[in-house]
């Protein structure tokens, strides 16, 4: 679709402690996903507002076809 200037990305998020969160695991696993990331914390719908305007951005004109992992280091390589 880039020929057409459509970018394709997706943003990969770990667990988020909304209600729809809580019904896919229990505390326990939220709990046990926070502990294994770089950054101890829950993570909030707000923490990915960033990455989304930046995707909508024209910062990001020339990224497609990339997923990018919100998950607060949990998957570092």
């Amino acid at each position: 679709l880039g020929r057409f200037g459509i970018r394709v990305n997706a943003i990969a998020p770990d667990l988020v402690p909304t209600e729809g969160g809580k019904m896919i695991a229990p505390p326990e696993v939220h709990e046990a996903s926070i502990q294994a990331r770089a950054i101890k914390k829950a993570l909030a719908p707000e923490d990915l507002v960033g990455t989304v305007v930046f995707l909508a951005s024209n910062e990001s004109d020339f990224i497609t076809g990339q997923t990018i992992l919100v998950d607060g280091g949990k998957y570092m390589h």
